[in-house]
C-alpha cells in the first residue's frame, strides 16, 4: 500500500510496512469525505469519516470502490494536522494553568 504522503504516512505507516510489504503491485491509499477535494485519479482505497450517529462509512457518489472507514477524530487528526488528536487529554491542568471554558 502506498500512503499519501503527511499525517496519514506519519499514523500509519509503520502497521502498514510491517503488515502489508511494498510489492510491485502496491494499491494506492487517499482521504476522502465532506470538504476534501477529490483526486484527479481514485487512489484504490480511500480511507473516509464514519457518520457520527449511524456509524456507516461516507461514500463517495456512485463509488462502490474499496473504502476504509475512520472514526471522526482520526480523521480530523489526519485531514487537519495540529488541530486535533487521536488521543483523549488525561490527567489534570499544571499549577497556575487557567481554563477559559
Amino acid at each position: 500500500m502506498t500512503l499519501p504522503a503527511g499525517p496519514a504516512a506519519e499514523l500509519l505507516g509503520h502497521a502498514v510496512g510491517r503488515y502489508l510489504p511494498a510489492g510491485p503491485d502496491a494499491r494506492s491509499v487517499g482521504l476522502a469525505g465532506p470538504g476534501i477535494r477529490e483526486p484527479l485519479s481514485r487512489p484504490d482505497v480511500l480511507l473516509v469519516p464514519r457518520h457520527p450517529l449511524t456509524g456507516e462509512p461516507w461514500r463517495p457518489p456512485g463509488d462502490e470502490a474499496a473504502v476504509v472507514p475512520l472514526d471522526s477524530g482520526v480523521r480530523a487528526y489526519l485531514t487537519q494536522p495540529g488541530e486535533t488528536s487521536p488521543m483523549p487529554a488525561t490527567g489534570v491542568l499544571p499549577e497556575g494553568v487557567l481554563r477559559d471554558d
